[in-house]
């Protein structure tokens, strides 16, 4: 078909233009954010995330040139651009297992992270539990979630605390491994969790300033403390005080309290605290209900742990938890916006 001369103008101009898109796509991006900073990235419950588009997820981590976001749930990724953070800065993606407030942004985040596919990038990691690429298993799959194919592009590697193998969508066997190293100064080592039926992992982030663990969706049982013994920051996924099932409206609660099924719970949380002792607890994934009691939450947890010298912050979204030369030290807090 034969171009007017206008026809051939808008070509030319879409052409020019894709141009400087792969341009801006390929470009350096540097992550150079000093010491290690954890941000929160997303904390609404179901409710929320549904009805008014509030960010669920987890936490993303700048240190030595990487930006991780570990657990990248609904609208995480909205909220940051929104921020003004520029999501081809990401280097590597983490997913704990395949629940909505976990991943459901996660096609997006890797898409941004291998830069859309559009120039050449292989130095995306990309750590994913079983149930994200075992395409045949229907228990994994109902939840709607498994790594888009492309996603292989990058470095996949499916990290988990047990040997396992998993067919692939073209029908190749994926051996799980039990640890991963991100860049030079970064080996992440994949923990048990126990949460529903899914294959879930928490993680173990050993870096030159110190140990960070992060526990994902998990309850609590006696071998996990053990886990996470020598973290000098623990992440903690709270979810519930006390509620021991979706349905659980019993309104009476006795003076002595017991570990919730599924999740941490707070008495989960409060006996990690104190057999791991951690020189920093973090504290999220509160939730709708909880949300506006986050305060008074992390002023009974501060009192409870008042002589143990412990920090302990219950974070919000956009929250940051800054460590300039040490986990061990005391840590800044900001936000993400500022």
């Amino acid at each position: 078909m034969k171009l007017s001369k206008n026809e051939r103008k808008l070509f030319e101009l879409e052409r020019k233009e894709y141009k400087t898109l792969l341009d801006d796509i390929s470009r350096p991006r540097k992550t150079d954010r000093k010491g290690l900073i954890i941000t929160c990235i997303g904390n609404s419950g179901g409710r929320d995330s549904i009805l008014h588009g509030h960010p669920s997820g987890g936490m993303m981590i700048h240190f030595g040139g990487r930006c991780i976001v570990v657990d990248p749930g609904e609208n995480c990724l909205s909220y940051l651009n929104e921020s003004g953070f520029d999501p081809y800065q990401i280097t590597d993606v983490i997913a704990s297992h395949s629940h909505n407030d976990h991943v459901g942004d996660l096609t997006s985040i890797i898409s941004s992270a291998l830069q859309l596919n559009l120039v050449p990038n292989k130095d995306a990691n990309i750590l994913v539990s079983p149930s994200l690429i075992d395409y045949e298993n229907a228990e994994n799959t109902r939840y709607g979630f498994t790594l888009p194919t492309y996603a292989w592009e990058g470095n996949v590697r499916m990290l988990y605390w047990r040997d396992t193998q998993v067919k692939r969508y073209d029908g190749e066997m994926i051996q799980s491994q039990k640890t991963a190293s991100i860049g030079e100064d970064i080996k992440i080592i994949s923990v048990e969790g126990r949460h529903s039926k899914l294959p879930v992992s928490g993680y173990v982030f050993n870096t030159p300033l110190g140990k960070l663990a992060y526990t994902g969706d998990t309850e609590f049982f006696p071998e996990l403390a053990e886990l996470y013994k020598g973290s000098d920051v623990l992440w903690m996924n709270l979810n519930t005080l006390g509620l021991d099932s979706s349905i659980d409206t019993d309104t009476y609660v006795a003076e002595e309290a017991s570990c919730v099924k599924n999740h941490l719970g707070y008495v989960g949380v409060c006996k990690l605290i104190e057999m791991v002792q951690p020189k920093t607890a973090i504290i999220s994934h509160f939730g709708s209900q909880l949300l506006p009691k986050v305060g008074e939450i992390q002023t009974l947890l501060q009192k409870r742990f008042d002589k143990e010298a412990i920090n302990i912050f219950c974070v919000l979204t956009g929250d940051e938890i800054c460590f300039e030369e040490s986990l061990d030290e005391d840590p800044g807090l900001g936000s993400f916006c500022e």
